[in-house]
């Protein structure tokens, strides 16, 4: 009876989780795609709930709320800061929060690139987070200090515009403020 070379046993074992890593973008694509199919009546949920609408932001105010989302990330004790972004960011009017989610493009120890799925998995958590931030912001006197919070926004939301400029991805988001009194 003949052995079994090694060698091509690594090469199936090899083969099998390039396959796997393939599947994997590709069922996040598909979760992206089934969630964007949801009808207009599962969107807009409750007919309680306040009105939401997505704002239009030009790419001036969009590099507004970005510069100053990364001067709160270098100050995060900087009260005045969270102020400014919190009235750029927030339209009560459309009960929504605008914010910018960031991600890598490639991994920064191997460089190899990040497949675009999980880049935007990130950059909308990263989002998320930001517009936790600015719903405690407002609720509490614009605390408590940037870095102190782990949590993301669960509400409607909607990617409003996806750049990607060198090694990043940046993704504005619009989100549904649920804060106090909606």
């Amino acid at each position: 009876m003949k052995k079994f070379p090694l060698y091509l046993l690594f090469v199936l074992v090899f083969l099998g989780w390039i396959v796997s890593c393939e599947s994997e973008e590709s069922k996040v694509d598909a979760v992206k795609d089934s969630e964007s199919s949801i009808s207009a009546d599962e969107q807009s949920g409750p007919a309680s709930e306040p009105s939401f609408s997505v704002p239009t932001v030009n790419h001036a105010h969009w590099e507004t709320i970005f510069n100053l989302q990364q001067q709160i990330m270098r100050n995060p004790e900087g009260v005045e800061l969270r102020k400014q972004l919190c009235q750029q960011a927030y339209f009560n009017q459309n009960q929504a929060l605008t914010v910018i989610g960031v991600a890598r493009r490639t991994h920064p120890e191997t460089g190899q690139t990040i497949p675009m799925g999980y880049s935007k998995q990130a950059a909308f958590t990263d989002a998320g987070r930001w517009a936790a931030y600015l719903q405690r912001w407002l609720e509490n006197d614009f605390q408590p200090d940037f870095g102190n919070i782990s949590e993301a926004v669960d509400a409607h939301s909607e990617v409003v515009r996806e750049e990607v400029i060198g090694d990043s991805l940046y993704m504005e988001v619009v989100f549904q403020y649920v804060g106090e009194g909606n």
